[in-house]
Protein backbone atom coordinates (compact mmCIF):
# COMPACT_ATOMS: atom_id res chain seq x y z
CA UNK A 1 0.00 0.00 0.00
CA UNK A 2 1.66 3.13 -0.89
CA UNK A 3 1.88 6.01 1.27
CA UNK A 4 -0.67 8.00 -0.77
CA UNK A 5 -3.55 5.51 0.21
CA UNK A 6 -1.98 5.06 3.90
CA UNK A 7 -2.63 9.04 4.45
CA UNK A 8 -6.22 8.80 3.53
CA UNK A 9 -7.05 5.34 5.11
CA UNK A 10 -6.42 7.08 8.33
CA UNK A 11 -7.86 10.20 7.77
CA UNK A 12 -10.85 8.23 7.09
CA UNK A 13 -10.30 5.96 10.29
CA UNK A 14 -10.03 9.32 12.46
CA UNK A 15 -13.37 10.39 10.93
CA UNK A 16 -15.10 7.22 11.78
CA UNK A 17 -14.02 6.78 15.31
CA UNK A 18 -14.87 10.37 16.04
CA UNK A 19 -18.53 10.22 14.88
CA UNK A 20 -18.31 6.78 16.64
CA UNK A 21 -17.19 8.84 19.91
CA UNK A 22 -20.26 11.11 19.11
CA UNK A 23 -22.51 8.56 18.64
CA UNK A 24 -21.95 7.49 22.25
CA UNK A 25 -22.18 10.69 23.72
CA UNK A 26 -25.87 11.46 21.68
CA UNK A 27 -26.59 7.82 22.84
CA UNK A 28 -25.84 8.30 26.51
CA UNK A 29 -26.05 11.62 27.56
CA UNK A 30 -29.03 11.38 30.07
CA UNK A 31 -26.70 8.86 32.41
CA UNK A 32 -23.68 10.44 32.99
CA UNK A 33 -22.00 7.51 34.68
CA UNK A 34 -23.09 4.87 31.49
CA UNK A 35 -21.55 7.55 29.48
CA UNK A 36 -18.10 8.32 31.10
CA UNK A 37 -17.38 4.26 31.51
CA UNK A 38 -18.35 3.93 27.79
CA UNK A 39 -16.11 6.34 26.87
CA UNK A 40 -13.67 5.49 29.13
CA UNK A 41 -13.24 2.31 27.27
CA UNK A 42 -13.35 3.99 24.05
CA UNK A 43 -10.43 6.22 25.15
CA UNK A 44 -8.55 3.14 26.06
CA UNK A 45 -9.14 1.40 22.49
CA UNK A 46 -7.69 4.68 20.88
CA UNK A 47 -4.55 4.75 23.23
CA UNK A 48 -4.42 1.23 22.27
CA UNK A 49 -4.88 1.31 18.18
CA UNK A 50 -2.19 4.27 18.16
CA UNK A 51 0.16 2.43 20.60
CA UNK A 52 -0.35 -0.41 17.71
CA UNK A 53 0.09 1.42 14.49
CA UNK A 54 2.90 3.73 15.83
CA UNK A 55 5.40 2.55 18.20
CA UNK A 56 4.29 -1.73 17.67
CA UNK A 57 4.21 -2.23 13.87
CA UNK A 58 7.74 -4.08 13.77
CA UNK A 59 6.76 -6.07 16.95
CA UNK A 60 4.93 -8.91 15.65
CA UNK A 61 4.11 -10.39 18.56
CA UNK A 62 3.36 -7.06 20.66
CA UNK A 63 0.80 -6.45 17.84
CA UNK A 64 -0.65 -9.41 17.87
CA UNK A 65 -1.67 -8.85 21.46
CA UNK A 66 -2.49 -5.35 20.77
CA UNK A 67 -5.29 -6.38 18.03
CA UNK A 68 -6.62 -8.95 20.14
CA UNK A 69 -7.06 -6.75 23.18
CA UNK A 70 -8.68 -4.24 20.71
CA UNK A 71 -11.15 -6.94 19.39
CA UNK A 72 -11.87 -7.80 22.97
CA UNK A 73 -12.91 -3.99 24.37
CA UNK A 74 -14.58 -3.40 21.02
CA UNK A 75 -16.48 -6.23 21.51
CA UNK A 76 -17.31 -5.39 24.95
CA UNK A 77 -18.08 -1.77 23.80
CA UNK A 78 -20.55 -3.36 21.36
CA UNK A 79 -22.64 -5.27 24.03
CA UNK A 80 -22.59 -2.23 26.56
CA UNK A 81 -23.05 1.11 24.45
CA UNK A 82 -24.85 -0.68 21.39
CA UNK A 83 -25.81 2.17 18.68
CA UNK A 84 -22.96 2.42 15.75
CA UNK A 85 -19.86 0.83 17.64
CA UNK A 86 -20.15 -1.97 15.96
CA UNK A 87 -18.57 -0.25 13.13
CA UNK A 88 -15.28 -0.42 14.95
CA UNK A 89 -15.60 -4.12 14.61
CA UNK A 90 -15.97 -4.03 10.87
CA UNK A 91 -13.03 -2.02 10.74
CA UNK A 92 -10.65 -3.96 12.71
CA UNK A 93 -11.97 -6.71 9.92
CA UNK A 94 -9.61 -4.60 7.36
CA UNK A 95 -6.59 -4.54 9.81
CA UNK A 96 -6.79 -8.34 10.30
CA UNK A 97 -6.63 -9.36 6.53
CA UNK A 98 -4.22 -6.83 5.17
CA UNK A 99 -1.76 -6.54 8.07
CA UNK A 100 -1.34 -10.11 9.61
CA UNK A 101 0.55 -13.13 8.24
CA UNK A 102 -1.69 -15.40 6.41
CA UNK A 103 -1.35 -17.88 9.08
CA UNK A 104 -2.79 -16.12 12.04
CA UNK A 105 -4.63 -14.21 9.82
CA UNK A 106 -7.78 -17.34 9.96
CA UNK A 107 -7.07 -17.59 13.73
CA UNK A 108 -7.60 -13.44 14.13
CA UNK A 109 -10.81 -13.43 11.44
CA UNK A 110 -12.48 -16.65 13.05
CA UNK A 111 -12.53 -15.25 16.71
CA UNK A 112 -13.36 -11.73 15.33
CA UNK A 113 -16.56 -12.82 13.52
CA UNK A 114 -17.64 -15.52 16.55
CA UNK A 115 -17.22 -12.79 19.25
CA UNK A 116 -18.43 -10.00 16.85
CA UNK A 117 -21.82 -12.01 16.44
CA UNK A 118 -22.01 -13.18 20.08
CA UNK A 119 -21.88 -10.03 20.98
CA UNK A 120 -24.35 -8.82 18.99
CA UNK A 121 -26.91 -11.52 19.43
CA UNK A 122 -26.55 -11.28 23.24
CA UNK A 123 -26.99 -7.29 22.78
CA UNK A 124 -30.31 -7.49 21.04
CA UNK A 125 -31.77 -10.72 22.28
CA UNK A 126 -31.82 -12.73 25.54
CA UNK A 127 -30.68 -16.53 25.78
CA UNK A 128 -34.01 -18.28 25.72
CA UNK A 129 -35.75 -16.37 23.04
CA UNK A 130 -32.76 -17.07 20.95
CA UNK A 131 -33.17 -20.88 21.74
CA UNK A 132 -36.89 -20.62 20.46
CA UNK A 133 -37.70 -21.63 17.01
CA UNK A 134 -39.90 -17.83 16.35
CA UNK A 135 -36.91 -16.00 17.19
CA UNK A 136 -34.99 -17.56 14.26
CA UNK A 137 -38.15 -17.49 12.30
CA UNK A 138 -38.92 -14.19 13.03
CA UNK A 139 -35.14 -12.70 12.64
CA UNK A 140 -33.40 -15.70 10.68
CA UNK A 141 -33.53 -13.91 7.44
CA UNK A 142 -31.97 -10.53 9.32
CA UNK A 143 -29.47 -11.95 10.87
CA UNK A 144 -28.56 -14.53 7.38
CA UNK A 145 -28.05 -10.66 5.47
CA UNK A 146 -25.86 -9.43 8.33
CA UNK A 147 -23.84 -12.13 7.92
CA UNK A 148 -23.22 -11.96 4.52
CA UNK A 149 -22.50 -8.72 4.90
CA UNK A 150 -19.92 -9.24 7.16
CA UNK A 151 -19.04 -12.22 4.81
CA UNK A 152 -19.02 -9.63 1.76
CA UNK A 153 -16.73 -6.72 3.29
CA UNK A 154 -14.58 -9.55 4.71
CA UNK A 155 -14.08 -10.92 0.50
CA UNK A 156 -13.86 -7.36 -0.56
CA UNK A 157 -10.81 -6.75 2.00
CA UNK A 158 -9.36 -10.15 1.05
CA UNK A 159 -9.81 -9.23 -2.33
CA UNK A 160 -8.31 -5.63 -1.63
CA UNK A 161 -5.33 -7.53 0.09
CA UNK A 162 -4.13 -10.08 -3.09
CA UNK A 163 -4.68 -7.58 -5.28
CA UNK A 164 -2.37 -5.30 -3.16
CA UNK A 165 -0.06 -7.56 -2.85
CA UNK A 166 0.59 -8.85 -6.60
CA UNK A 167 0.84 -5.11 -6.84
CA UNK A 168 4.02 -5.12 -4.85
CA UNK A 169 5.04 -7.93 -6.21
CA UNK A 170 4.94 -6.73 -9.64
CA UNK A 171 6.73 -3.47 -8.41
CA UNK A 172 9.44 -5.19 -6.83
CA UNK A 173 9.73 -7.55 -9.87
CA UNK A 174 10.10 -4.29 -11.80
CA UNK A 175 12.54 -3.03 -9.54
CA UNK A 176 14.85 -6.14 -9.89
CA UNK A 177 14.85 -6.20 -13.26
CA UNK A 178 15.71 -2.82 -13.52
CA UNK A 179 18.36 -3.13 -11.36
CA UNK A 180 19.63 -6.46 -13.39
CA UNK A 181 19.25 -4.63 -16.92
CA UNK A 182 21.95 -1.88 -14.79
CA UNK A 183 24.07 -4.58 -13.51
CA UNK A 184 23.53 -6.13 -17.24
CA UNK A 185 24.56 -2.96 -18.76
CA UNK A 186 27.39 -2.26 -16.79
CA UNK A 187 28.87 -5.91 -16.95
CA UNK A 188 28.72 -5.96 -20.57
CA UNK A 189 30.60 -1.94 -20.68
CA UNK A 190 33.30 -4.51 -18.41
CA UNK A 191 33.60 -7.50 -21.12
CA UNK A 192 33.45 -4.34 -23.70
CA UNK A 193 36.30 -2.74 -22.13
CA UNK A 194 38.17 -5.91 -21.35
CA UNK A 195 37.82 -7.47 -24.91
CA UNK A 196 38.92 -3.91 -26.48
CA UNK A 197 41.75 -4.03 -23.80
CA UNK A 198 42.80 -7.66 -25.31
CA UNK A 199 42.59 -7.14 -29.07
CA UNK A 200 44.91 -4.12 -28.54
CA UNK A 201 47.49 -5.97 -26.19
CA UNK A 202 46.98 -8.60 -29.22
CA UNK A 203 47.65 -6.29 -31.76
CA UNK A 204 50.72 -4.91 -29.68
CA UNK A 205 52.08 -7.92 -29.21
CA UNK A 206 51.43 -8.67 -33.39
CA UNK A 207 53.30 -5.90 -34.27
CA UNK A 208 56.08 -6.23 -32.00
CA UNK A 209 56.28 -9.93 -33.22
CA UNK A 210 55.41 -9.65 -36.94
CA UNK A 211 57.30 -6.28 -37.37
CA UNK A 212 60.20 -6.38 -35.33
CA UNK A 213 61.24 -9.60 -37.01
CA UNK A 214 60.81 -8.12 -40.03
CA UNK A 215 62.84 -5.39 -39.64
CA UNK A 216 65.53 -7.12 -37.48
CA UNK A 217 66.26 -9.30 -41.17
CA UNK A 218 65.53 -5.30 -42.97
CA UNK A 219 68.84 -4.19 -41.07
CA UNK A 220 70.80 -7.03 -41.41
CA UNK A 221 70.54 -7.18 -45.00
CA UNK A 222 71.03 -3.42 -45.50
CA UNK A 223 73.88 -3.46 -43.01
CA UNK A 224 75.75 -6.14 -45.16
CA UNK A 225 74.57 -4.59 -48.16
CA UNK A 226 76.69 -2.14 -47.40
CA UNK A 227 79.89 -4.25 -46.95
CA UNK A 228 79.62 -5.84 -50.31
CA UNK A 229 77.80 -2.70 -52.39
CA UNK A 230 81.32 -1.98 -54.65
CA UNK A 231 82.60 -5.09 -54.42
CA UNK A 232 79.65 -7.59 -55.29
CA UNK A 233 77.46 -5.52 -57.36
CA UNK A 234 75.29 -8.29 -59.02
CA UNK A 235 74.69 -9.65 -54.71
CA UNK A 236 74.13 -6.00 -54.21
CA UNK A 237 71.34 -6.26 -56.25
CA UNK A 238 70.17 -9.12 -55.05
CA UNK A 239 69.88 -7.65 -51.27
CA UNK A 240 68.21 -4.94 -52.33
CA UNK A 241 65.57 -7.21 -54.01
CA UNK A 242 65.32 -9.52 -50.69
CA UNK A 243 65.17 -5.78 -49.02
CA UNK A 244 62.25 -4.33 -51.01
CA UNK A 245 60.39 -7.81 -50.48
CA UNK A 246 61.09 -7.69 -46.35
CA UNK A 247 59.86 -3.82 -46.17
CA UNK A 248 56.59 -5.04 -48.31
CA UNK A 249 56.05 -8.06 -45.99
CA UNK A 250 56.53 -5.51 -43.12
CA UNK A 251 54.08 -3.24 -44.33
CA UNK A 252 51.29 -6.05 -44.79
CA UNK A 253 52.28 -7.34 -41.51
CA UNK A 254 51.76 -3.82 -40.18
CA UNK A 255 48.29 -3.48 -42.20
CA UNK A 256 46.78 -6.46 -40.72
CA UNK A 257 48.02 -5.55 -37.18
CA UNK A 258 46.14 -2.41 -37.58
CA UNK A 259 42.56 -3.55 -38.68
CA UNK A 260 43.39 -6.79 -36.06
CA UNK A 261 42.53 -9.32 -38.90
CA UNK A 262 44.34 -12.02 -37.90
CA UNK A 263 46.06 -14.27 -41.48
CA UNK A 264 45.58 -17.53 -40.85
CA UNK A 265 46.60 -19.07 -43.93
CA UNK A 266 50.61 -18.09 -42.52
CA UNK A 267 50.20 -21.29 -40.45
CA UNK A 268 48.64 -23.73 -42.70
CA UNK A 269 52.29 -25.00 -43.66
CA UNK A 270 54.65 -24.69 -40.44
CA UNK A 271 57.75 -25.73 -42.00
CA UNK A 272 57.64 -23.53 -44.83
CA UNK A 273 57.15 -20.69 -42.50
CA UNK A 274 60.21 -21.58 -40.39
CA UNK A 275 62.23 -22.09 -43.54
CA UNK A 276 61.46 -18.91 -45.38
CA UNK A 277 62.34 -17.14 -41.28
CA UNK A 278 65.63 -19.08 -41.52
CA UNK A 279 65.99 -17.69 -44.94
CA UNK A 280 65.74 -14.15 -44.18
CA UNK A 281 67.66 -13.75 -41.12
CA UNK A 282 70.89 -16.31 -42.78
CA UNK A 283 71.77 -13.86 -45.63
CA UNK A 284 75.53 -14.60 -45.38
CA UNK A 285 77.65 -16.96 -43.59
CA UNK A 286 77.54 -15.07 -40.18
CA UNK A 287 74.25 -16.63 -39.10
CA UNK A 288 73.49 -20.15 -39.41
CA UNK A 289 69.92 -21.77 -38.17
CA UNK A 290 69.96 -25.63 -37.97
CA UNK A 291 66.24 -26.96 -37.90
CA UNK A 292 65.49 -30.76 -36.87
CA UNK A 293 61.74 -32.04 -36.59
CA UNK A 294 60.90 -35.24 -34.72
CA UNK A 295 57.46 -36.23 -35.43
CA UNK A 296 53.98 -35.05 -37.54
CA UNK A 297 53.76 -31.34 -37.45
CA UNK A 298 51.65 -31.01 -40.44
CA UNK A 299 48.06 -31.32 -38.83
CA UNK A 300 48.70 -29.88 -35.51
CA UNK A 301 45.84 -27.42 -34.56
CA UNK A 302 46.23 -23.44 -36.49
CA UNK A 303 46.12 -22.31 -33.28
CA UNK A 304 49.38 -24.39 -32.20
CA UNK A 305 51.12 -23.85 -35.62
CA UNK A 306 50.98 -20.08 -34.91
CA UNK A 307 52.15 -20.18 -31.51
CA UNK A 308 54.80 -22.42 -32.50
CA UNK A 309 56.32 -20.27 -35.37
CA UNK A 310 55.69 -16.78 -33.42
CA UNK A 311 57.79 -18.49 -30.31
CA UNK A 312 60.36 -19.49 -32.92
CA UNK A 313 60.23 -15.73 -34.85
CA UNK A 314 60.33 -14.15 -31.39
CA UNK A 315 63.45 -16.02 -29.84
CA UNK A 316 65.47 -15.44 -33.28
CA UNK A 317 64.89 -11.98 -33.38
CA UNK A 318 66.05 -10.97 -29.97
CA UNK A 319 69.07 -13.58 -29.88
CA UNK A 320 70.33 -11.27 -32.84
CA UNK A 321 69.12 -7.90 -31.91
CA UNK A 322 69.82 -8.26 -28.09
CA UNK A 323 71.93 -11.09 -27.50
CA UNK A 324 74.87 -10.65 -30.75
CA UNK A 325 73.70 -14.92 -31.10
CA UNK A 326 74.92 -16.22 -34.73
CA UNK A 327 74.35 -19.88 -33.91
CA UNK A 328 71.09 -21.24 -33.58
CA UNK A 329 69.68 -24.78 -32.96
CA UNK A 330 65.93 -25.50 -33.18
CA UNK A 331 64.33 -29.07 -32.09
CA UNK A 332 60.63 -29.78 -32.67
CA UNK A 333 58.86 -32.76 -31.64
CA UNK A 334 55.27 -34.20 -31.37
CA UNK A 335 55.56 -37.39 -29.39
CA UNK A 336 53.07 -38.96 -26.88
CA UNK A 337 50.31 -36.17 -27.57
CA UNK A 338 53.75 -33.74 -26.15
CA UNK A 339 55.15 -31.09 -28.52
CA UNK A 340 58.31 -30.16 -27.39
CA UNK A 341 60.31 -26.79 -28.54
CA UNK A 342 63.65 -26.55 -27.71
CA UNK A 343 65.74 -23.23 -29.13
CA UNK A 344 69.48 -22.61 -28.27
CA UNK A 345 72.06 -19.96 -29.19
CA UNK A 346 75.48 -19.27 -29.00
CA UNK A 347 74.87 -15.29 -27.87
CA UNK A 348 76.12 -12.85 -25.11
CA UNK A 349 73.99 -15.14 -22.52
CA UNK A 350 73.11 -12.83 -18.91
CA UNK A 351 73.44 -13.63 -15.43
CA UNK A 352 69.42 -12.40 -14.60
CA UNK A 353 66.82 -12.94 -17.59
CA UNK A 354 64.87 -9.50 -17.98
CA UNK A 355 61.33 -10.50 -19.77
CA UNK A 356 60.53 -7.66 -22.22
CA UNK A 357 57.87 -7.70 -24.26
CA UNK A 358 58.74 -10.40 -26.45
CA UNK A 359 59.02 -12.70 -23.61
CA UNK A 360 56.26 -11.95 -21.84
CA UNK A 361 54.11 -12.34 -25.50
CA UNK A 362 55.81 -15.80 -25.61
CA UNK A 363 54.87 -16.71 -21.99
CA UNK A 364 50.78 -15.73 -22.73
CA UNK A 365 50.71 -17.68 -25.56
CA UNK A 366 51.93 -20.51 -24.16
CA UNK A 367 50.53 -20.59 -20.74
CA UNK A 368 47.18 -20.25 -23.55
CA UNK A 369 47.41 -23.66 -24.42
CA UNK A 370 48.26 -24.89 -20.64
CA UNK A 371 52.08 -25.07 -21.99
CA UNK A 372 55.04 -25.50 -19.99
CA UNK A 373 57.75 -22.98 -20.83
CA UNK A 374 61.22 -22.39 -19.18
CA UNK A 375 64.49 -20.09 -19.71
CA UNK A 376 68.15 -21.12 -19.35
CA UNK A 377 71.11 -18.61 -20.08
CA UNK A 378 74.63 -18.20 -18.64
CA UNK A 379 76.46 -15.21 -19.30
CA UNK A 380 78.59 -15.49 -22.47
CA UNK A 381 77.50 -19.17 -23.07
CA UNK A 382 73.99 -18.43 -24.80
CA UNK A 383 70.24 -18.66 -24.03
CA UNK A 384 68.24 -21.43 -24.25
CA UNK A 385 64.51 -21.74 -24.55
CA UNK A 386 62.05 -24.93 -23.47
CA UNK A 387 58.99 -25.40 -24.46
CA UNK A 388 56.15 -28.17 -23.36
CA UNK A 389 52.73 -28.01 -24.99
CA UNK A 390 50.11 -30.73 -24.38
CA UNK A 391 48.24 -31.67 -27.32
CA UNK A 392 44.65 -32.96 -26.12
CA UNK A 393 44.11 -30.48 -22.70
CA UNK A 394 40.33 -30.60 -20.88
CA UNK A 395 38.83 -31.96 -23.61
CA UNK A 396 40.66 -29.94 -26.27
CA UNK A 397 42.29 -31.24 -29.18
CA UNK A 398 45.22 -29.42 -30.13
CA UNK A 399 46.82 -31.70 -32.27
CA UNK A 400 44.66 -31.73 -35.46
CA UNK A 401 42.74 -29.19 -37.25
Amino acid sequence: MNNYLLKYNDILRNITMGVLCLNIIINHQTSLNHMSIYLGIFIIILINDYIRHNLLYYETHHYKISLLFSIICGGTLVFLARGYTSIYMIILIYEIVIYLERKIRKIFLILHILFFLAVTLLNDFNIQRILRRDFWLDNGIDLLLGACGIAAYTILVYVYEYQSEEKRKAEKLNKDLKESYVKLQEFSKQIEDLTITKERNRVAQEIHDSLGHFLTALIMNLDYMEKVFDKNPEESMELIIKAQKLARDSMNELRDAVYTLKDSEKAINLLDLIHELINNLTINQEVDVKLDINGEIKNLSLNIKNIIFKTIQEALTNSIKHGQGTRFFIFIQSEDEILTLKMKDNGRGCRQISKGHGLKGIEERINSVKGIIKYQSVRNKGFEINVSIPLKVMGVNNKYE
